[in-house]
């Protein structure tokens, strides 16, 4: 019974890390000067 929540549990914050190092790299993404951020950038 342990086994399963623990796994449950491994996969929930193995998940939540996972989608947080993907959106930081986003984030830190080099962006050139033709990107459409950049364009709609006050």
């Amino acid at each position: 019974m342990y086994e399963c929540l623990f796994f449950f549990i491994g996969l929930l914050i193995g998940g939540v890390i996972g989608v947080v190092a993907m959106c930081l790299f986003q984030i830190n993404r080099p962006r050139g000067k033709d990107d459409e951020f950049e364009k709609t950038k006050l």
